[in-house]
């Protein structure tokens, strides 16, 4: 768990941080964001449950070629998975490989692991392939409709910063940094 802290709080710092390069922040919104960015600084958060331990240690190690083939391998014995897809759909986004990640997210949505995990990456994924407003889309849908813990609405709203930025929409990407020091 202190690894995966540790990388979330990178997160949270390199979305405040890339939101006051991408604008000239005046004074005021300076202080909120480095607000944010300490707050980040705090959080921990639990391991999250995955349908293969095996290719959930193989993605931390970022040895995607290895989790790709220990997911194909449960995928012929359980093609109906959802959340077998959903770890698949997850791997190629992380891999880079967002186009092909795109349809095992769609077969895998509302799966325990999509939601705990895949849909971070399937938002990035459609973001990656130039949808930043379906990717912008996705996450409020998330935030409005299901009930997040604090760690998983962190994640979500961060993935808003990017979107927004991406979209090159500031004054939203700001309003996502200050709903950080909500949660």
């Amino acid at each position: 768990a202190p690894r995966l802290a540790r990388g979330l709080t990178q997160r949270v710092f390199d979305a405040g941080y890339r939101f006051m390069m991408k604008t000239r922040l005046d004074t005021r919104r300076m202080k909120t964001t480095l607000v944010c960015l300490v707050v980040g600084l705090c959080w921990e958060v639990p391991l999250l449950a995955a349908p293969s331990i095996q290719a959930q240690r193989l993605i931390q190690l970022g040895q995607y070629g290895n989790a790709s083939a220990a997911i194909r391998k449960q995928l012929e014995a359980n093609p109906d998975d959802a959340d077998l897809h959903a770890l698949a759909g997850t791997v190629f986004s992380r891999a880079g490989l967002s186009a092909d990640a795109l349809a095992p997210f769609e077969f895998a949505d509302g799966s325990p692991f999509y939601e705990n995990q895949g849909l971070y990456a399937h938002a990035n994924a459609l973001r990656e392939t130039g949808d930043g407003a379906a990717a912008a889309a996705l996450r409020e849908e998330r935030l409005v409709s299901l009930d997040l813990d604090d760690s998983k609405e962190l994640v979500v709203v961060l993935g808003l910063v990017d979107d927004y930025i991406y979209l090159d929409d500031m004054e939203r990407a700001y309003d996502s940094l200050i709903r950080l020091q909500s949660i």
